[in-house]
């Protein structure tokens, strides 16, 4: 039945939305990276931190990011 489908998906979504909130309105620097230190999740301190806007954030490598000091302070 495509129409619970599709309530999932928007209860997802709606989910989702909540948590980058949460996230967004915290003061503490919260990511999550995978094993090879890229960006997943990064909230709006850690973008304030950065001086970048959340989408150059998302997706990008800590060593693209930060000096290479820093980065390792990161791992």
């Amino acid at each position: 039945d495509i129409s619970e489908r599709v309530t999932s998906e928007r209860a997802l979504r709606a989910l989702s939305a909540r948590l980058q909130g949460f996230l967004d309105f915290s003061p503490l620097l919260i990511t999550e990276l995978d094993l090879n230190g890229t960006y997943l999740v990064a909230n709006r301190a850690v973008a304030d931190f950065l001086k970048l806007p959340m989408d150059r954030i998302v997706g990008r490598n800590l060593s693209d990011l930060l000096s290479p000091d820093a980065a390792e302070m990161f791992k």
